[in-house]
């Protein structure tokens, strides 16, 4: 098996779990940041999701219609949230 891409980002710190959307775009949970990332499906750096409104998140999943994610984090009384998803 080969690396075909390799994703850096200077805010990427201790990376958890990735969710794949049908659209091809990558989420990854970063714990160290406290935020998600989004990596596009053209394999580009797209942007950071809920910087400051996470702690330490763990998992990440999309539900099966795929227009939800719902993380989960260290967040004391708010463990498991669901966000709705527009692309």
């Amino acid at each position: 098996m080969e690396v075909e891409f390799v994703y850096v980002n200077r805010y990427l710190r201790n990376p958890c779990q990735a969710a794949v959307h049908t659209s091809g775009f990558v989420s990854l949970t970063s714990e160290g940041s406290n935020d998600v990332h989004v990596v596009t499906g053209s394999l580009e750096h797209s942007k950071i999701l809920l910087r400051g409104h996470l702690c330490g998140p763990r998992a990440i999943c999309f539900n099966d219609t795929q227009d939800k994610l719902a993380v989960v984090d260290s967040t004391s009384g708010k463990q498991f949230r669901i966000y709705s998803i527009h692309t």
